[in-house]
């Protein structure tokens, strides 16, 4: 995921959760924080059974606190979804001063 705009003005944390069909993952890693605006996080999650044309759900948050990343009182939530073909990317602007792209690939 590239953040290029985030609505944190300190360090905040950030809990991505991506599903195809009935399989899920999330990318998650306490106690790693960011304080940049514009940065990469490569998540690097693997859902197997993933193929061309099918539909990726996702639900991206970010807090300042980060017990709270992956719950419900997380500060600032995202949810989407994609089509899947071999290689992609799509931007998203869920409000204001926060921009970001997700990119993926089928292995």
């Amino acid at each position: 995921i590239q953040f290029t705009e985030t609505p944190q003005s300190s360090t905040w944390f950030v809990c991505f959760d991506a599903k195809v069909g009935d399989t899920g993952k999330r990318f998650y890693v306490e106690d790693k924080g960011y304080d940049k605006n514009t940065v990469t996080i490569p998540i690097g999650l693997e859902i197997p059974g993933v193929k061309a044309g099918l539909k990726c759900n996702f639900k991206l948050q970010l807090d300042d606190v980060d017990g709270d990343a992956c719950n419900e009182d997380a500060d600032n939530k995202s949810a989407g979804e994609f089509t899947v073909d071999a290689k992609g990317a799509q931007l998203f602007k869920p409000e204001d001063n926060w921009k970001f792209t997700i990119r993926w690939h089928i292995k």
